[in-house]
């Protein structure tokens, strides 16, 4: 092969490597998305909750800057929904039990995302009472439970 067709060619080759690398990065810039576009809908969630449970509760966002794949987020959006709902139901107290055990009567869910080690982690914490452990072993003994190691 001629030298200095092997050597255009060669060029061209990485060109056109740097080209398709460059349309892959605009790709996927086009396709991430800040996560407070799914933060946002559960926000309506919890602020809806709230008036019709009678239930004091906020909703504190932290990291909706943080960028996601716009497919990971619509995925996100299920989970998170279950995630926040199972705090509302089950974690956040009524006011007045908030009042009674000397907290703040308003219940906070706080909804998190941030880099770590090349990942992206979204966090969903409440400041309810917690898992009733006594209720989990009643229901952990009961009829039906096979109580067997595996």
């Amino acid at each position: 092969m001629d030298p200095s067709f092997a050597g255009a060619l060669n060029e061209f080759l990485e060109e056109n490597s740097r080209s398709v690398r460059d349309l892959q990065d605009e790709i996927q810039a086009v396709r991430m998305v800040q996560v407070d576009t799914l933060f946002s809908r559960l926000r309506r969630v919890v602020r809806d909750y709230s008036v019709e449970s009678n239930k004091e509760i906020r909703l504190r966002i932290e990291g909706g800057e943080t960028e996601l794949d716009k497919t990971v987020t619509d995925q996100l959006h299920g989970p998170l929904l279950h995630l926040i709902r199972n705090a509302m139901d089950h974690g956040i107290e009524s006011s007045e039990d908030r009042r009674q055990a000397a907290k703040d009567t308003a219940g906070t869910i706080w909804l998190r995302a941030f880099h770590r080690g090349g990942h992206v982690i979204v966090e969903v914490q409440d400041d309810g009472k917690g898992m009733d452990v006594q209720r989990i072993r009643q229901k952990g003994s009961g009829p039906g439970v096979n109580r067997r190691k595996r």
